[in-house]
């Protein structure tokens, strides 16, 4: 068991002078990248230095970092008591490497700066409208602002040659809409640190063609991972030798007409396997799946509330979220754990309700 007797033995005055370069086994490359992204640096007057290229008078170690990670999470609890002793249990963890919180979490914070505890979210695209891109674009800028990266689906961007009411008559298609949404990273960053960006397209989309053989160019789409959104009528056509309807739908009472197109299922999954070989791109989100799979989609397929629909996934892909959902990562190190299969529960159980109440 995780004794909390055992995790007091460790104390922040009895390693608090330990380097990260010392605490990292000298592993030039990780100690480097820790200074970098998650210490806090002050210069000879004491004040906060944000940029990492500047000399420095202070530096963070890991117990610091770790202490005022520890101590920022434990302040959330009633009474002062309580906060000592969540804060040198986690402070203890944290040093020991029984769990790593997100580094959006181990840099912000008890941070002198302000930034998002969130290292991603997923956004919606609300409409196919001068208004929805806007609303999209303050969205992706805002989060890029405070350190946070993003996913979103631009399935209900029309395809390139639809009929658009402006002076343009015809719409450029969903690629270009993307590329101007993820080009906010250019922009808006952090000293050079551009936001992690996933965008996804639906399988059905007009545009996929397009949209899968995108990165094949230079300059296209290089601030962001892409992914085409699977569905199991999809899966199910390519292993019959079927074809394929690419199609798109305006809203309802719309003046203009439904978009199709048919293409064999086969050859737009070779398309698929054969850019995602040559250029590592696109992924694929089975998103039939993911819904059938998620506790939070049930809750849409109960009640119809949006807020509750699975659209896509944040830029890592390791979850399918709704719009706004976000990704608060704090992963267990199973390498401390016992190999004995008993204990490992134990060790799971333990740690798991440690880190939930974290």
């Amino acid at each position: 068991m995780l004794s909390i007797d055992i995790l007091k033995l460790v104390k922040y005055d009895n390693v608090k002078n330990i380097s990260s370069k010392e605490y990292l086994s000298e592993d030039e490359y990780a100690y480097s990248v820790f200074d970098s992204k998650y210490c806090i640096r002050w210069d000879e007057l004491g004040n906060f230095i944000t940029d990492t290229s500047l000399p420095y008078a202070k530096i963070e170690t890991p117990a610091d970092v770790f202490l005022r990670v520890a101590s920022g999470l434990a302040a959330m609890e009633d009474t002062e008591e309580l906060q000592v002793h969540y804060r040198d249990i986690w402070f203890a963890l944290l040093w020991l490497g029984w769990f790593r919180p997100g580094g959006s979490v181990l840099s912000g914070v008890g941070a002198p700066v302000v930034k998002s505890l969130l290292n991603c979210t997923t956004l919606p695209l609300s409409e196919d409208s001068l208004e929805g891109i806007n609303s999209l674009d303050y969205d992706i800028m805002k989060c890029a602002a405070f350190r946070q990266g993003l996913g979103f689906d631009g399935s209900i961007l029309r395809p390139r040659g639809a009929k658009v009411n402006n002076a343009a008559e015809e719409s450029t298609g969903a690629i270009p809409w993307i590329m101007k949404l993820v080009d906010n990273g250019d922009y808006v960053g952090q000293k050079g640190r551009k936001p992690a960006i996933l965008v996804s397209l639906k399988d059905h989309h007009p545009d996929v063609v397009e949209f899968i053989c995108s990165k094949s160019e230079k300059g296209i789409l290089e601030n962001a991972n892409i992914s085409v959104q699977v569905s199991n009528a999809f899966i199910e056509a390519v292993e019959k030798d079927v074809d394929w309807e690419l199609y798109y739908e305006f809203e309802e009472g719309s003046k203009y007409s439904r978009i199709s197109k048919v293409i064999k299922a086969k050859y737009l999954f070779d398309l698929i396997a054969e850019k995602a070989f040559s250029t590592a791109e696109p992924g694929v989100q089975y998103i039939d799946l993911l819904r059938e799979g998620s506790m939070v989609h049930q809750i849409y397929m109960d009640t119809a509330d949006d807020r509750f629909k699975i659209i896509s996934t944040n830029a890592c892909s390791e979850k399918s979220l709704p719009p706004y959902g976000v990704c608060n990562l704090l992963s267990p190190n199973h390498a401390m754990f016992s190999v004995n299969s008993e204990r490992s529960e134990e060790h799971t159980s333990e740690l798991q309700s440690r880190q939930v109440n974290s």
